[in-house]
């Protein structure tokens, strides 16, 4: 009598062989990634390898930079406070620096890595150590987008090179530490994307949670992942009220809403109630900074002046936008960006749901997110209005440059051109599906 087999062991098989090598392949591809774009980031800051423990990125001694160093060297020999308020008595005498643990908190991203690594080096170490590290991990983030819409690895380094390469990026390794790290941004595209394919409790948690690593990164970025919550939560909602009715929908946006209350509103509010009103009075900002570093719309589409197709072609007409509002996006990435959501409309349910959200995201969400970058008030048909900016100022006075809000218009950009960018390379090799 022939003894009866039992199941064949997990991972036996072809189907176990396949998915095997599937993991070792990604995993092979991920180390890669990470390394090219460690390698890149090094590039771009060259010689700053050479003298890693003494220099830092940038020029010059002082400004935002040097206070940087300094706040991870005070957070490293006297403990991150990431709750209440705190003074550090070893500066601004005779009354001392007061300091929010909220700060800290809403930096955790940046503050809490570099905090163990000047533990160990130094406070230099850490800080070029996570300037690194951010530009490392953008671009990651953002070709992991790319490569979970499976729209091939051509399209995805394309868009993980833009996202490290921009003048926006450049600007904040060259001085603003903690908006170097982006990966909020993608993730955010990621999971929203993933909930709107199918809402439910889990991919509302995932999205809160998306939201929350957001708010942990940089305040600013919290703001901006919010209102990027937001349209995608009515952008479910008007899908939902087409296809499976009122009380569906209703229920799918309420479990959002309240993911996201409860994951990231509440703390919040309580995190920044410990700071008893400091916030305000440390970090307050004036509202004539919201004119001096909001966006102009000719921003997104004028590059350096010292660009040489521009100036040779045009001469430079243009007065060059510097600083804050370094805003260009590249006139490459918008056109793919357009050749991605006229294939959404184009081809319909031709193409697979998600990437075609992907390349129609940019419908609603690029101009909600410019509208909030610009410089308030603005002055238009003769009529001065103020921005969406002004709202979220006297809410949070302590945010100010809003031409930032660039950076999620970036990435929702190169989510969409990275959609044009693969259409225009399947159809050339006619394998558009």
């Amino acid at each position: 009598m022939r003894q009866q087999e039992g199941p064949a062991p997990a991972g036996g098989g072809a189907g176990g062989r396949a998915l095997a090598a599937l993991r070792s392949r990604t995993a092979l591809e991920a180390v890669v990634l990470l390394a090219g774009l460690a390698l890149l980031a090094i590039f771009m800051t060259w010689p700053l390898a050479r003298h890693f423990d003494t220099h830092i990125a940038g020029a010059g001694g002082g400004g935002d930079a040097s206070g940087y160093v300094w706040d991870l060297y005070y957070n490293a020999t006297h403990g991150l406070r990431l709750w209440g308020v705190s003074v550090q008595e070893t500066v601004s005498a005779p009354f001392g620096r007061v300091l929010p643990g909220s700060a800290n908190t809403t930096l955790f991203v940046t503050v809490g890595p570099a905090w163990l690594i000047t533990t160990v080096f130094s406070p230099i170490v850490a800080y070029n150590a996570v300037m690194l590290a951010g530009l490392t991990l953008s671009g990651s983030s953002m070709y992991l987008l790319v490569r979970w819409l499976r729209l091939g690895v051509g399209p995805a380094l394309w868009a993980g090179l833009s996202f490290v390469l921009f003048p926006q990026e450049i600007l904040r390794v060259l001085g603003h530490l903690p908006l170097v790290q982006l990966e909020c941004f993608p993730l955010m595209i990621m999971a929203g994307l993933h909930w709107l394919h199918r809402p439910g409790r889990r991919r509302a948690v995932l999205m809160a949670l998306a939201l929350a690593f957001a708010w942990l990164t940089n305040p600013y970025y919290g703001v901006m992942c919010t209102i990027m919550a937001t349209v995608f939560g009515l952008w479910g909602v008007w899908t939902g009220l087409r296809g499976a009715g009122l009380r569906p929908t209703a229920l799918r946006a309420a479990e959002l809403a309240g993911a996201c209350v409860v994951i990231v509103g509440l703390p919040l509010v309580a995190l920044f109630a410990s700071a008893r009103g400091a916030v305000d009075s440390v970090f307050k900002r004036d509202e004539i900074e919201l004119l001096l570093y909001g966006a102009q719309l000719t921003d997104y589409v004028r590059p350096l002046g010292s660009n040489a197709v521009w100036s040779t072609v045009f001469g430079s007409p243009f007065p060059n936008p510097s600083g804050e509002r370094l805003n260009y996006v590249g006139v490459v990435t918008i056109a793919l960006a357009l050749v991605g959501v006229g294939v959404a409309l184009w081809r319909g349910s031709g193409i697979d749901a998600t990437r075609r959200r992907a390349a129609l995201l940019a419908i609603p969400m690029v101009p909600v997110l410019v509208l909030f970058s610009l410089a308030s008030p603005m002055t238009w048909f003769g009529h001065t209005v103020d921005m969406p900016s002004k709202l979220v100022f006297e809410v949070l006075p302590f945010l100010r440059v809003f031409a930032r809000f660039v950076v999620p218009v970036m990435a929702v950009l190169l989510a969409a051109g990275a959609v044009g960018l693969w259409y225009a390379g399947a159809a050339t090799s006619g394998g558009c599906r």
